[in-house]
């Protein structure tokens, strides 16, 4: 998500996710033609020891949770938020 939204005091770590974002888009579109699909999760917070966030939260889950949501996602489109509070974060 810190790719879409502003994310004062990380803006390098936000500059990363958008170029990645941007890359996944282009690849994507280039080798579209030949069968492959890009696809790339657009996350918001996970609780995790790098967010500082401790303990999971129906806006923030574990890393388990996360994966397991994030799986039914698989080759439904290009861009999911990969967890469904996420996506209504990014609205």
């Amino acid at each position: 998500m810190a790719s879409e939204v502003s994310f004062p005091l990380s803006s390098l770590y936000a500059a990363t996710k958008a170029f990645l974002a941007k890359i996944s888009h282009d690849v994507g579109l280039e080798y579209g033609r030949n069968g492959i699909f890009i696809q790339s999760l657009v996350p918001a917070r996970v609780a995790t020891k790098m967010s500082h966030k401790k303990k999971p939260s129906l806006f923030a889950p574990g890393t388990d949770e996360f994966v397991r949501s994030g799986i039914v996602y698989l080759g439904l489109n290009r861009r999911p938020p990969g967890y469904y509070s996420h996506k209504i974060q990014l609205v």
